[in-house]
């Protein structure tokens, strides 16, 4: 018998009530982009909770519909696209890259690094998607790869943070998720970052303490 936790509980239901609001409103106008947006925010926010409360399953089934979703407006910005200018870029690269973030959480490495290294080319200025390049390559034990990638932005401004600064942010939502790997830690060292709790949470669950 699990626990009873009414503040989780409670949590649960909220999320799961914004969500259909979401799943309603995206039905009502499939190519409203923002509905579908929330929707795929509300999937991402239940899985977070399912797995805080110990159900990988439901978790990762929420997570798979969020990478749906943003496979649908990857295919939606492909085509506005592709009308406009008859050539692919920004819009479709964004998509791409959120794509490529998704599919981490669903263990689907060689989807999310497919997603990144198009979206790359088509819009290199976007150096956040070269983080989630990155992150594909570190879990496809690709390390040499990874660490190039890693680095080669480093000192770089994103966002309003240091390159870094938002590599550790997406090593701590990793690891929320179930998602550790050994090369964070190597990373954080290398790029000066401080580990956030969950990193030490990580390390203490490894050596017993």
């Amino acid at each position: 018998m699990a626990r009873h936790e009414p503040h989780r509980d409670l949590g649960l239901r909220l999320t799961a009530s914004r969500r259909a609001i979401s799943e309603r409103l995206a039905k009502t106008d499939a190519s409203n982009t923002d509905w579908q947006r929330d929707l795929a925010a509300s999937h991402g926010r239940i899985g977070g909770v399912l797995l805080a409360q110990g159900d990988r399953a439901g978790a990762l089934t929420n997570w798979r519909k969020t990478l749906t979703i943003a496979e649908t407006l990857t295919a939606t910005a492909e085509e506005a696209e592709g009308k406009t200018g008859g050539k692919l870029g920004p819009r479709t690269a964004e998509a791409l890259g959120n794509v490529a973030w998704h599919a981490l959480f669903v263990y689907e490495f060689k989807k999310g690094l497919a997603a990144s290294e198009r979206a790359q080319g088509l819009a290199t200025e976007l150096i956040w998607i070269d983080g989630n390049r990155a992150h594909a390559l570190m879990f496809l034990q690709r390390a040499r790869e990874a660490r190039a990638v890693y680095l080669v932005h480093k000192g770089k401004s994103l966002w309003g943070k240091r390159w870094e600064e938002v590599i550790a942010d997406n090593f701590d939502k990793l690891r929320k998720a179930g998602l550790a790997h050994p090369m964070m830690a190597e990373m954080e060292r290398t790029l000066g970052v401080t580990p956030s709790p969950a990193a030490k949470q990580v390390a203490g669950r490894r050596t017993g303490r």
